[in-house]
């Protein structure tokens, strides 16, 4: 930090030195005091595209969709071969149930990064709420071949699992998801709501269908 905050001493018009400043304090979860330093990037150079990234994840991390859509937008604008522009945007689609917008960029993302394990597990989630429960298995089952460690989609792949009645399956998911990431939160409560519905508890959703499922749409 002192390095960047040296540099902008010297060189205050080095956008990118306001640009790393804001990863740092992004990184120490301070986010509200890093997107000062993202849009000082962003007014010396208007295309950064990295501060323009870093921006729409802050105003997305926030539930502030259209300012980070508008910063995704610029992105792919300034960089049409940015799988990880497409994946944001994808994902704001997503949350807005412009699921086939969605998915169209997921796709464009795993062309240009075929080994990109969110974003299988993005595509799943998508065809989980299109009820397209096969296809789902498959993407999470393609993000768990690339990265074995991957808590969220062992979790997401419970889910369809429970919601198909292969609750042995859906509980070795949680298992495994839990045993990956102990504070995993969606793990924990759709392996209690299994656990609800094996033992003949109620649940707020439909049987088979894990209460988490139901709720926090973001992120995906």
């Amino acid at each position: 930090m002192e390095d960047f905050l040296k540099v902008i001493s010297l060189n205050p018009g080095f956008d990118e030195a306001y640009n790393n400043i804001g990863v740092l304090y992004s990184m120490k979860k301070e986010p509200d005091k890093a997107a000062p330093y993202f849009e000082k990037a962003i007014e010396l150079d208007p295309y950064n595209v990295d501060a323009h990234y870093n921006l729409g994840d802050y105003y997305y991390n926030k539930g502030d969709f259209d300012p980070a859509l508008e910063h995704f937008q610029t992105v792919l604008a300034i960089n049409p071969r940015s799988a990880i522009g497409y994946n944001k945007r994808g994902l704001i689609h997503g949350i807005r149930k412009r699921y086939d917008l969605a998915m169209a960029d997921f796709n464009r993302a795993l062309a240009l990064d075929p080994g990109n394990s969110e974003v299988y597990k993005n595509k799943g989630v998508i065809l989980e709420h299109k009820k397209m429960f096969d296809e789902s298995l498959e993407n999470y089952n393609k993000a768990i071949e690339i990265n074995p460690k991957f808590a969220d989609a062992y979790c997401f792949r419970g889910n369809v699992y429970a919601k198909t009645g292969r609750y042995g399956e859906a509980a070795k998911d949680f298992d495994k998801a839990l045993e990956i990431d102990p504070d995993h939160w969606r793990a924990k409560m759709s392996q209690g709501a299994l656990i609800k519905l094996l033992t003949g508890g109620a649940l707020t959703g439909k049987p088979g269908e894990p209460e988490e499922i139901t709720g926090d749409e973001k992120p995906l």
